[in-house]
């Protein structure tokens, strides 16, 4: 090819790429919602997936044991298999059957796509299940927009400080990925609810329009069975993980449309099918009819055993968010704006009789909705952050909306005093140069906000929880599959379970101690493992169990086991030597 011709070949695709670019900035710059939603999704993935993939471990054992473990059996066929997936319980017979399998076969879609293609478990499967994630996670952004959007009456500035608090916050960013349900379906049930509030607003203007009666019951017929739909997903959500059920009262609280006869019939119709589908889930894996929630609300309610697994005082929520300085002044923040918007109305109603529903529905909803869930899942002895995950999103809502309502009451003065300054410049200079001076100083000051909130954000979440110890003991069992001699594993860990399948991806014998702090005891076991290294040749512990088992060490020393491998000398690897 000549070099004219080469010349001519890249001014084409110059030209073409340019004319592209030039479309797509159009396309983004006449939509600007869509521009900044797009945005802040970007950002929040960005930050989910990186937290995903760099987080392999748990903050609680139940998003591994209630949703991959199981997964992981499903498709392998082998796993450690919890109380609450087992067949039977001897001990406590409301404990077995007492988890629905809905949840962990979401996840052998990708277990199941990485046998089939053949993907190295550990380099591609595990990250790809993290991608997924960090992904889900990075949707709490935009669900949280269209959700408030709507349920605001379309207020796009309510909606997108919501979403921008969201994704910057310190409590949700570093727990938003995590594989349990309480936080895994969140964003869907935004979505839902968002769609089943927009399919009534339809509905209601179908309703008030007279004329064209056949396509008017044409469309409604098509909106009644879109709630049916979504009435069914919501069910399954409720089915998977049942207390779900308060959320969604807090949510639909202020904004249910109890006089529809016909709306209210179609939500039962789709939670009917829900349980019927959730039940013929639970007969093919269990044997038995809609068991799964029976059996939960036996051992959780009926004889209210979930109190093994913990007891918290009733103010455990309330103290652990007035723990945070900055967070007590956000919610004293809160209720004085919300406080002098009841007044401003109730003012306005006695002077005016003006009645401002919407601004009182705006003010109130959210915060009536996070205390609705703090508060009932307080009466429970035991209590985890999990459970309140979404009256958390709902403070931030509610933060979001306070500030954006007092900015109102301000913004005028702001307005008036800006447009002062900037007529005394562009008095003694050129107007076209200072207005876009303001522009870039705008615009730089906006993108600095963005990566210090991000990158202070994410550091204060990772402070949050102790997750490095277990982070290092999931990397040291996927170092251990991947070792051709390795035939069985003895796990040390402390105050949660982490023997799993679904990270070593071996089916050799996994044997785990938890909270072992009696030195003696330690010889024994490691002594007993020595004799059986054909069975156990690999023994696993934390820096946490060295530093207060120093003894540790000298045990396994003194029956051959030999340091073969550290996690960034926070987990650390023995291995049985043969030749000694």
């Amino acid at each position: 090819m000549s070099q004219e011709k080469r010349k001519k070949l890249f001014k084409q695709v110059f030209v073409s790429f340019h004319g592209l670019g030039k479309r797509t900035f159009r396309f983004f710059v006449n939509r600007r919602e869509l521009s900044f939603v797009l945005l802040l999704t970007i950002i929040s993935a960005a930050m989910q997936i990186s937290f995903s993939l760099s987080t392999w471990g748990t903050i609680h054992p139940d998003e591994i044991f209630q949703s991959l473990e199981i997964a992981h059996d499903i498709v392998y066929n082998y796993g450690t298999i919890p109380p609450e997936f087992q067949e039977s319980n001897p001990v406590i017979p409301s404990y077995a059957k007492s988890r629905s399998f809905l949840f962990p076969i979401i996840f052998t879609v990708p277990m199941y796509l990485g046998k089939l293609f053949g993907w190295n478990y550990w380099r591609f499967t595990i990250p790809f299940i993290r991608i997924l994630l960090g992904i889900n996670g990075s949707l709490l952004a935009p669900s949280t927009y269209v959700l408030v959007k709507r349920y605001t009456k379309g207020k796009k500035v309510f909606a997108s400080a919501s979403a921008l608090i969201i994704v910057f916050s310190p409590l949700l960013m570093f727990s938003s990925f995590r594989s349990v349900s309480n936080i895994f379906f969140v964003p869907w049930f935004f979505f839902i609810i968002n769609s089943f509030w927009k399919t009534l607003e339809k509905l209601q203007k179908e309703n008030g329009d007279e004329s064209q009666r056949k396509l008017k019951m044409r469309k409604s017929f098509k909106s009644y069975l879109k709630i049916i739909v979504l009435s069914f997903f919501i069910g399954l959500i409720i089915y998977i993980r049942i207390d779900f059920i308060v959320g969604l009262i807090a949510t639909l609280v202020f904004k249910f449309p109890y006089k529809k006869i016909k709306v209210i019939a179609c939500n039962f119709l789709g939670l009917g099918l829900a349980a019927l589908f959730g039940g013929l889930v639970d007969f093919i894996t269990y044997g038995d009819f809609l068991i799964s929630p029976i059996q939960w609300f036996r051992y959780n309610i009926l004889e209210g055993l979930s109190s093994t697994h913990g007891v918290q005082p009733v103010t455990f929520y309330l103290d652990s968010l007035f723990s945070y300085i900055p967070l007590i002044i956000f919610l004293v923040f809160c209720a004085l704006v919300m406080f002098g918007t009841l007044v401003y109305t109730t003012c306005r109603y006695i002077k005016c009789k003006e009645k401002n529903w919407i601004l009182l529905r705006n003010i109130c909803g959210f915060p009536a909705a996070s205390i609705i869930i703090i508060s009932l899942f307080s009466i429970p002895s035991h209590k985890e952050f999990r459970f309140v995950h979404l009256g958390f999103i709902y403070l931030h809502v509610s933060l979001a909306i306070s500030l954006l309502l007092l900015f109102q009451v301000f913004s005028p003065k702001i307005s008036a005093y800006s447009t002062k300054l900037f007529t005394k410049i562009t008095r003694k200079t050129e107007s076209a140069k200072i207005s876009r001076m303001f522009n870039y100083t705008y615009s730089i000051f906006a993108l600095m906000l963005i990566v210090s909130g991000g990158a202070i954000s994410s550091y204060q979440g990772s402070q949050m929880y102790d997750w490095k110890a277990y982070d290092s003991l999931a990397r040291s069992l996927c170092y251990v599959g991947q070792m051709e001699d390795s035939n069985g594993v003895l796990l040390f860990t402390q105050g949660s379970k982490m023997d799993s399948y679904f990270y070593l991806h071996k089916d050799i014998p996994l044997n785990e101690i938890i909270n072992l702090w009696d030195a003696f005891q330690i010889r024994p076991i490691i002594r007993d493992c020595a004799i059986e290294n054909e069975t156990f040749n690999y023994i696993i512990f934390s820096i946490y169990q060295r530093d207060v088992t120093p003894y540790i060490v000298d045990a396994l020393n003194d029956y051959n086991y030999v340091l073969n491998h550290s996690i960034n000398e926070i987990a650390f690897i023995y291995k049985f030597n043969q030749t000694a």
